[in-house]
């Protein structure tokens, strides 16, 4: 049992020191990343000191940015990625999620487990019926559909009304 527990916290030390190392990779990763989106703007940060401000070195920094950028991200997240297996393979985190219960009481008076899924009730990335990509487009063309936004925006915020209003009664109910 004790070298059990040696064997657990001699691998999760070695898989944290590993796991440091590999965030030490992260500032140059958003030096990559701030240095391709600066070309856009009007005070761009120089890649080279020597290097003209013409319309083509801009493009030159940006796709050498943007490509130092995507493979630093893609070796860091194949490097988590082994960590993560390796520390499901040596047990230290589960490697199935885990879903919490929920205890009720049955008919019979013995506890029933009932495994609630937060997920399961999330709708459109947690956004329902919340087109954004309408909304987007609208303001793009710049269309005068305010009434139309407005009105269906109303329509979700009665529903969700509705619907708290079901639950709260539900839950009263549970209660008496």
């Amino acid at each position: 049992m004790a070298n059990d527990n040696e064997t657990y916290r001699s691998t999760a030390t070695a898989h944290i020191r590993d796991l440091s190392t590999l965030s030490e990779r992260l500032p140059p990763i958003l030096n990559s990343a701030a240095t391709a989106f600066s070309q856009l703007t009007n005070a761009p940060i120089s890649s080279s000191s020597t290097a003209a401000d013409t319309p083509q070195a801009r493009r030159d920094a940006i796709a050498s940015s943007a490509n130092e950028y995507f493979t630093a991200v893609f070796n860091l997240s194949k490097d988590l990625h082994k960590q993560v297996t390796d520390l499901e393979e040596a047990g230290v985190i589960p490697a199935e999620e885990i879903r919490y219960t929920a205890r009720q009481m049955g008919m019979s008076g013995m506890p029933q487990i009932k495994t609630k899924d937060s997920e399961a009730t999330v709708t459109n990335g947690g956004l329902g019926e919340f087109d954004i990509g309408v909304l987007n487009a609208r303001a793009g063309v710049h269309e005068n559909g305010e009434d139309q936004v407005l009105e269906k925006v109303k329509r979700l915020l009665e529903d969700l009304q509705r619907q708290t209003a079901r639950s709260e009664q539900g839950e009263k109910m549970d209660h008496t």
